[in-house]
């Protein structure tokens, strides 16, 4: 009943496309699952998509990416999701979350540190001991100026290399050494070769910050860590006639909302009007589930957790 196939069906019906001719499956299964990935997930908050989003903090390393793009191809790709919210646990601690850039760097400011070494008229392999370790990832510049006058920049690329102006060169993040650094032109006994790098000190991260689609700890975790935090997931793409949507009561919703994309497409404004009354009904009704699961519920303060009476797991609070 509340498969692709009915879906189907019911697009054509709405549609006035009963032939194949008229309205293809395969546009029509591509109405469907734009209206499902698309426009679904903004439409509608449901708390049958939300979830707890886990992933592992490595030693070292600061980001983490948060997969953004639902696959439209493949159901058995791995989960996209389009938001989180706090709160974030990282190892069972609370961690603060932001979405500011500028509040997390003014808790914790990348402040750049400058070491030099003179070239010696050739353009490498030059060897650097950074002092003060460790560094972060994808923070560590090179500089000189050729014999020419050139500036030559290169930029470490996350996972122990350089790129720019280098034909080779490696990074060990822990000790801050520089090795085989070769520059694409000869740098001078006159100039020197600039290194600035962001140290850190890690420990436990306490402060994420999500931003782009991008997790960012701090401080900069000294072990490996779970950090969970909760998360609205993309629903899974929609592919076989027998493939049913993960809420099934979102068949009818779909199946509308394709049809108006269909109208849209068509220039057909009178069409789109036309199934906009049942639109709106539907998305009222697939709403109840969430609406009903929420209503029980108070908002959180840091007097939520406080109760008296039995069932109170502070057994000082039994009167007699």
């Amino acid at each position: 009943m509340t498969t692709l196939a009915n879906i189907r069906t019911k697009v054509r019906r709405l549609t006035a496309c009963p032939a194949e001719e008229q309205l293809s499956t395969a546009d029509i299964d591509k109405y469907v699952n734009t209206f499902y990935l698309n426009d679904l997930p903004q439409s509608l908050k449901l708390f049958s998509l939300k979830e707890v989003y886990t992933f592992y903090a490595s030693p070292g390393v600061e980001t983490y990416a948060l997969n953004g793009d639902p696959s439209f191809t493949d159901s058995a790709a791995a989960r996209a999701y389009y938001s989180v919210e706090p709160p974030a646990y990282v190892s069972g601690y609370q961690a603060y979350y932001t979405q500011s850039r500028e509040e997390l760097y003014r808790m914790f400011p990348n402040v750049n540190y400058e070491d030099t070494q003179v070239g010696t008229a050739i353009a490498g392999p030059y060897a650097i001991t950074i002092s003060n370790t460790p560094l972060l990832r994808n923070y560590i510049t090179v500089s000189a100026t050729d014999g020419a006058g050139n500036r030559l920049i290169a930029y470490d690329d996350g996972v122990g290399g350089f790129t720019g102006d280098i034909t080779a060169g490696a990074i060990d993040y822990d000790t801050g050494a520089i090795t085989a650094l070769n520059f694409t032109a000869a740098i001078p006994a006159t100039e020197t070769i600039t290194v600035q790098s962001v140290p850190y000190v890690s420990n436990r991260p306490s402060t994420i910050l999500f931003f782009n689609n991008i997790f960012t700890m701090r401080p900069i975790p000294d072990k490996t860590y779970r950090v969970d935090i909760n998360a609205y997931v993309y629903p899974t793409v929609l592919l076989l006639t027998g493939d049913s949507p993960e809420m099934q009561f979102l068949w009818q919703l779909l199946a509308i909302g394709a049809a108006r994309k269909v109208f849209e497409d068509r220039g057909d404004t009178e069409g789109a009007q036309g199934v906009m009354g049942i639109y709106s009904e539907q998305l009222l009704l697939c709403q109840r589930k969430t609406i009903e699961q929420n209503r029980p519920i108070r908002t959180s303060t840091i007097y939520a957790s406080q109760t008296e009476g039995v069932g109170n797991l502070n057994y000082n609070n039994f009167r007699g």
